[in-house]
């Protein structure tokens, strides 16, 4: 249990306790006339339908109702025990039928007996005293009761902040001060709408005392209307925390967090449908799933359709149902961040491929190679093989850069087709190329496949071209850092060129045989090639001793 726990039933207790000893005053104290029966329970009903209007209210996580006009209105009417007793009955028959927790119940109603209380007391003090029998206003009191009105609402409203602030705060983990000044604009603004509502109220009764029957509906058709204005901009305030929540430079975790967002602000299901560079499309939906389709694939939900401008063709926010009006602008607004969204984060995507892509082969480039055998968890599992074309300066010099780079671009084609798929292929720079393929993989065979591709004779421009090629083998896992596995490699990949053997392994980059010696006993001789199924190249390179 955290302290602000500790801390909180406690403060819940205190306020429980002081409700129901005001209550248990208020039976004491108050005196019955049956003429006054009827006033009574309607100013109970208009009570319990003003504390039944509440509305939610998102920073201060709190729902606001129109107690305090009932309450205002019961401090103009009736003695100051009868307002405890009509706040008491009317909030609890409004809490019980909208609260569960048992808590909750007891404390809201113990707050608002607690503010009734204190209005009444500051009404009776400024010597405002109603008589139970006499519901009618006379117009020379009007100014006294105009200013004990305007006391009892200030009143009201500071003992509810003082008593609910802590224990918003909390419950919800944050300083008394944030939660007192969150949404403060709006909830002043209710109040003096209610300070207005019992103005308004008690005037009507003045003129005649039957119109105290027709307060409770129009009490809850006033608060209503000012209702929709705070469940208004509390929708804003959630479409605007949703698109701060969509900036991120990856698009798919923006997709997703626009499904998300868009499901939870318009409420039904949603999906973020957008293209990508490869030419298919990928969905997700609210509940984080991703599809993948085809361009001209069906759309998994049909409601609401949103087009959104997009860096590789159009994207589309799809809602599974209708929205109304203030609905349809909010989600043109989320359209529009979120469109800006995937083309930020489409943006640097490309320009992530571009700074890691060889722009003329499309493999990856030096800078690749190096981020991937920095990383210290993966090196250790990569053997690496360097290769460099024989002959290839003099097809620069003999038929011009041009044909040299289609001969360069032919040979990283048959570079990435000749290696598993799992295998990663980069090219370092003019006729360099690396190749990363598994520690535990026949590093011998795989060489055998690169010799063979890039041996066989190339047709370009009609021209039959021949080139060449050098590998180097060395193994992550004898080199502690990427320079020592780079430099071991490129040391076995020009002794390869040297000795014309056409591959070379560093130290360990072949795994180490045991045999049987004169004696019978296994020993460990050095790294030896395994032989090679299926190629007409049976050369396998030589190991070299040191780097």
């Amino acid at each position: 249990m955290t302290r602000a726990d500790r801390w909180l039933m406690p403060l819940v207790g205190l306020v429980v306790s002081a409700g129901v000893a005001t209550v248990a005053w208020a039976v004491s104290a108050a005196s019955w006339s049956p003429a006054a029966g009827l006033h009574l329970v309607v100013v109970a009903a208009l009570v319990a339908v003003a504390s039944g209007c509440s509305v939610a209210v998102t920073r201060r996580q709190q729902a606001l109702s129109a107690t305090s006009a009932a309450v205002l209105v019961a401090v103009a009417l009736l003695p100051a025990p009868w307002v405890v007793l009509t706040t008491a009955a009317g909030v609890m028959v409004a809490k019980v039928l909208r609260q569960r927790q048992p808590h909750k119940i007891a404390f809201n109603v113990s707050k608002d007996v607690l503010g009734a209380a204190a209005g009444a007391a500051v009404a009776c003090g400024l010597g405002w005293r109603p008589d139970l029998d006499a519901v009618d206003v006379a117009p020379e009191v009007w100014p006294r009761l105009l200013v004990a009105l305007v006391a009892a609402a200030a009143v009201y409203a500071v003992t509810e902040e003082a008593l609910v602030a802590p224990v918003v705060a909390l419950a919800t983990g944050r300083r008394w001060w944030q939660v007192a000044a969150a949404d403060a604009d709006l909830r002043t603004g209710l109040r003096l709408v209610d300070l207005v509502l019992a103005v308004v109220a008690v005037a009507l009764v003045a003129v005649d005392g039957r119109l105290l029957a027709a307060l409770p509906p129009s009490v809850l058709a006033v608060h209503s209307a000012y209702g929709w204005r705070i469940r208004d901009r509390a929708a804003w305030e959630r479409l605007s925390a949703a698109i701060a929540e969509l900036g991120d430079v990856d698009v798919d975790r923006v997709a997703a967090a626009g499904a998300v967002h868009a499901s939870r602000l318009f409420g039904c299901d949603a999906e973020v449908d957008y293209p990508t560079p490869a030419g298919r499309r990928h969905a997700y939906a609210a509940a984080g799933e991703l599809s993948q389709r085809g361009p001209a694939s069906a759309p998994a939900l049909e409601g609401t359709v949103l087009r959104l401008a997009g860096l590789d063709g159009p994207a589309w926010l799809r809602l599974g149902g209708g929205l109304a009006g203030p609905d349809r602008r909010r989600l043109a607004a989320f359209g529009q961040a979120l469109a800006a969204a995937l083309a930020t984060a489409g943006r640097a995507r490309h320009l992530t491929r571009l700074a890691y892509t060889d722009p003329l082969t499309g493999l990856a480039n030096r800078r690749a190679l190096l981020d991937l055998l920095d990383d210290d968890t993966r090196r250790g599992q990569l053997a690496l093989g360097l290769v460099d074309l024989d002959g290839f300066k003099a097809v620069n010099d003999t038929h011009g850069h041009d044909i040299g780079d289609l001969v360069i671009t032919a040979c990283a084609h048959r570079l990435r087709t000749a290696v598993p798929d799992a295998a990663q292929v980069a090219r370092l720079g003019g006729d360099e190329f690396a190749v990363l393929v598994d520690a535990g993989a026949d590093v011998d065979e795989c060489a055998a496949l690169l010799l063979a591709a890039l041996t066989a004779p190339l047709a370009v421009d009609d021209v039959d071209i021949a080139v060449g090629a050098s590998i180097g083998w060395a193994t992550g896992r004898t080199h502690t850092t990427a320079s020592e596995l780079l430099r071991a490699a490129d040391t076995a990949m020009y002794q390869a060129k040297r000795s014309g053997s056409g591959v070379a392994y560093a130290p360990g980059a072949l795994p180490d045989v045991a045999v049987a010696d004169a004696a019978g006993e296994q020993r460990v001789t050095g790294p030896q090639p395994s032989a090679w199924r299926g190629c007409a190249i049976t050369g396998r390179g030589e190991t070299i001793t040191g780097t």
